[in-house]
């Protein structure tokens, strides 16, 4: 590839939404794919109905290789019960190994044809849903 001499702007929003719930199990589900001209993955929010806490598992497949990138923790309740704020799944202590942007925000860098696949580590509980956005940007 040649060297790129000038600044790469961000061209399009590429956001995606994914739910888990019971029926769904631990079964990974690819839930966001990079842009034609690569993506920077800048935030991953995480809300739950589950009384109980949830785990879930971050999987970055490249070059057709699945490779675990980090563990989550999602507290009971996270974002839906007025007292628990949503989780930032891109934070420093689930995944310490990020690269940061200008500001110190983590962020998942992607180029076409990566995907991000996440399962939660034991099926939600019967009757609640784990809620999670993905907010990139594609170059």
């Amino acid at each position: 590839m040649a060297k790129i001499n000038s600044l790469p702007l961000v061209q399009n929003l590429n956001n995606a939404n994914a739910t888990f719930v019971n029926a769904d199990s631990t079964t990974l589900k690819t839930v966001f794919t990079a842009g034609a001209n690569d993506t920077h993955l800048k935030g991953i929010l995480v809300s739950s109905t589950d009384t109980s806490a949830v785990k879930l598992q971050f999987w970055l497949r490249t070059g057709g290789v699945d490779s675990l990138i980090g563990n989550v923790n999602i507290r009971a309740l996270s974002g839906t019960d007025g007292a628990t704020n949503a989780i930032d799944a891109l934070n420093s202590v689930a995944m310490p190994g990020l690269p940061g942007d200008a500001v110190g925000k983590r962020y998942i860098g992607m180029k076409n044809g990566d995907t991000l696949k996440i399962g939660p580590v034991a099926a939600v509980t019967s009757g609640k849903t784990l809620y999670v956005t993905f907010l990139g940007e594609d170059f």
